[in-house]
């Protein structure tokens, strides 16, 4: 019911936008960007459940999702692809670095998908962060203790994700 979704994660300068220029000469290979459409689906989904099931702990709502739920979520994920971007393309290019805490959601509902984490030494991608000086988004990239946070949380996670999504995860 849609392409098979490769997930690009990392931190903002670990090297997604390089990688994105070098797939999409593939015919088969088209981008959604810094798509939020994850995260938005599974907003939707965890509102739906905790309406009908009070949850105590933030992602409890998970074992809630039954089979029929977890694929409309992916029917809701597709439909809020535009299609002018995905035509016929095989596979879709989701590059938003949020998505890095979304992995296990998009494995649940998207079971055929890969993820491609990108790595930088953590001081390197600290100073790129540093000094990028975003405008929306990446708060955290103004002071340097919030930066050493973010990176050893999005580090803390993925040791978290290699083990659940196993060869669905390249890192790189």
């Amino acid at each position: 019911d849609g392409p098979q979704t490769l997930f690009l994660v990392g931190l903002p300068g670990s090297g997604m936008d390089l990688l994105e220029s070098v797939l999409l000469p593939h015919p088969d290979i088209c981008t959604l960007g810094e798509s939020p459409n994850l995260i938005q689906t599974r907003q939707a989904l965890q509102h739906l459940i905790c309406k009908t099931t009070p949850q105590s702990q933030d992602w409890d709502w998970c074992s809630d999702t039954t089979p029929k739920l977890a694929r409309a979520a992916r029917h809701a994920y597709f439909n809020l692809l535009p299609a002018d971007k995905i035509g016929n393309a095989g596979i879709a290019i989701d590059k938003l670095p949020q998505n890095l805490f979304e992995m296990g959601f998009a494995r649940m509902i998207l079971p055929e998908a890969r993820f491609v984490f990108l790595m930088h030494h953590p001081l390197d991608l600290g100073l790129t962060l540093f000094a990028s000086h975003f405008h929306s988004g990446h708060s955290y990239s103004h002071q340097l203790d919030w930066i050493g946070q973010m990176i050893r949380t999005s580090y803390a996670a993925l040791d978290d994700y290699i083990p659940k999504l196993d060869t669905r995860l390249r890192l790189q």
